[in-house]
């Protein structure tokens, strides 16, 4: 990529590359079950000024095809299942985990981080 990159003129002044291999397992799950976990989530307006994000901050999980994805301001990961009800990411290693109440119905998220955790309340 470097080298890409010094061929038309860019120089670098300073750099470091770290080539890493994600080896977590995925399960199979029925992708049908995303559609329920598909929406709007809005995370706590306290957490959100705890963690300096920007208020009314929204986290949009949508289903394309048979995969799930996560998307925040510009920001789209593809959440990769651990479980029925927990995902992870290969860019950020956070894990996502999905709620239901008695009657079945999605809730809310926790998105979890190193030194970083956020709940977000599924928008009706």
């Amino acid at each position: 990529m470097l080298a890409l990159n010094e061929k038309p003129g860019f120089r670098r002044s300073y750099s470091y590359v770290t080539v890493e291999k994600y080896l977590k397992e995925t399960v199979q799950v029925d992708p049908n079950l995303y559609d329920a976990y598909a929406g709007e989530y809005a995370p706590d307006p306290e957490m959100l000024r705890e963690y300096g994000l920007p208020p009314g901050l929204v986290v949009t999980i949508k289903r394309a095809g048979d995969r799930l994805i996560s998307e925040m301001r510009d920001m789209q990961d593809e959440l990769l299942p651990e479980s029925e009800t927990v995902f992870f990411t290969e860019m950020h290693y956070g894990r996502m985990e999905f709620f239901k109440d008695g009657e079945g119905q999605v809730t809310d998220l926790i998105y979890r981080e190193p030194g970083f955790e956020v709940r977000a309340n599924k928008l009706r």
